[in-house]
């Protein structure tokens, strides 16, 4: 386990999320670090990151993201 620090959060946090590709591994790994986020709070002394947001981050990757559909609205629909 490795600590955080403002100079490799990049590496050790951006980067192994974004080469993730699907939501339920992205949605896995967030899950495990708020695991070591509150099971090791001292690896994480480097950067602002708190469990409150891990929370929101997987809320947001696992709410269901639906598309909004546009029907073409005929002129007769308008009468």
């Amino acid at each position: 386990m490795s600590k955080y620090t403002s100079q490799n959060k990049e590496e050790t946090l951006f980067k192994p999320f974004q080469k993730l590709k699907t939501k339920k591994s992205k949605i896995k790994f967030l899950e495990t670090l708020l695991d070591e986020r509150r099971q090791h709070p001292e690896n994480f002394r480097g950067i602002k990151l708190k469990i409150k947001h891990i929370e929101n981050l997987i809320k947001a990757w696992s709410t269901k993201r639906t598309t909004k559909k546009t029907d073409d609205i005929s002129l007769d629909d308008m009468k």
